[in-house]
């Protein structure tokens, strides 16, 4: 395939793994940043995500809407998110997003901050629902993480039990942290489907989205 003038090429994840080439109009409507620099531009040379397709995607599907259940527990007045961290067949770590302690006492959402350059998901007052549940896996089954993989789900506030679909990787302390204990993949349910991320690479391109991102 010839490529067009005034474009290039990123890399595009298939069901197979292998991945393939992603033109960049493809790249921009799916929601990533428009402008890519030349480092961002050499990692993205190549993506293994992938969609999940068939049993795999139903399976996947099962465990988001255990996600989405553990999310209806949450305590943020912004978002409702939950997390299950799975292994074998069997959530051995979960988690919802809630002040810490869940003591509302200790939630600060409505408070005025002078602006910086941290991102707001590194001021929140919120224990992020990732966090949880790596604690809480880390407590109760440490033996049993590395090789797992996380499903995260964001539910609606006003719909219970709604799954809203999510965008891009972008926390980079959620990924980081995921990446040190040895969760091996990311799930996300996107408009486009369930996209599996190694979790070295959804750390990867958390750090990207910052670098790329318009401001």
């Amino acid at each position: 395939r010839q490529k067009p003038s005034g474009f290039f090429g990123v890399p595009r994840g298939k069901g197979s793994g292998n991945g393939s080439f992603l033109w960049r109009k493809d790249w921009e409507n799916r929601g990533f940043p428009r402008t890519v620099t030349p480092t961002s531009f050499r990692f993205l040379k190549y993506i293994s995500m992938q969609y999940l397709k068939g049993a795999r995607e139903q399976e996947a599907i099962g465990w988001m809407k255990e996600a989405a259940k553990v999310a209806e527990n949450a305590l943020c007045i912004k978002a409702k998110c939950g997390t299950v961290i799975v292994k074998g067949g069997e959530i051995i770590g979960s988690g919802y997003n809630a002040p810490p302690l869940d003591d509302v006492k200790n939630a600060t959402c409505l408070d005025e901050y002078q602006v910086f350059d941290k991102p707001h998901f590194d001021r929140t007052c919120c224990m992020h629902a990732e966090w949880r549940a790596i604690i809480d896996a880390l407590r109760n089954n440490p033996n049993k993480i590395t090789g797992s993989k996380l499903y995260f789900s964001r539910t609606d506030k006003e719909k219970k039990g709604e799954i809203k679909k999510s965008g891009q990787p972008y926390c980079t302390v959620c990924s980081r942290l995921a990446l040190d204990i040895g969760i091996s993949h990311f799930l996300l349910w996107q408009e486009d489907g369930i996209a599996e991320y190694a979790t070295d690479e959804y750390n990867k391109l958390s750090y990207e989205y910052h670098k790329t991102i318009q401001k």
